[in-house]
């Protein structure tokens, strides 16, 4: 739901190294979004690891798999994700007030797709330089 309590359907394509592809189907635009150079918690340093707080949690089940639950603090906002296999199955970030929660309705493995599902609709693209990492 955004802000005024309306669903919104957008869907997370790929992550693809340190790039995400994103689709919201409301507003019918796609997005490349690049993380910032100034955090990742794939790459955080022992000193960072201290700075932001960052801390595996153990795991916890959704949707019938394991997931690995991390959380940081960063610029007054706190992050938790649960990860499987790279792929963030929920989220919570609370920053300015707010709660904001994601979390995956369904998985489905080992499913033929036909190669024209990927070809780009009529969207805008946009590439957004910087943004913070849920992972």
């Amino acid at each position: 739901m955004n802000e005024a309590g309306v669903r919104k359907r957008a869907y997370c394509l790929a992550e693809l190294g340190d790039i995400t592809v994103s689709v919201d189907l409301n507003e019918k635009k796609a997005s490349v979004e690049k993380p910032s150079d100034d955090f990742n918690i794939r790459t955080l340093s022992d000193a960072d690891k201290i700075k932001y707080r960052f801390k595996e949690e153990g795991t916890e089940m959704i949707l019938g798999k394991e997931c690995t639950k991390y959380s940081w603090n960063k610029d007054g906002e706190k992050y938790t994700v649960w990860k499987w296999e790279g792929i963030a199955l929920k989220s919570v970030t609370r920053k300015n007030g707010l709660i904001i929660r994601m979390e995956a309705t369904s998985i489905k493995e080992d499913q033929v797709i036909d190669p024209s599902v990927f070809e780009l609709p009529d969207f805008a693209v946009a590439e957004v330089e910087k943004y913070r990492v849920n992972n």
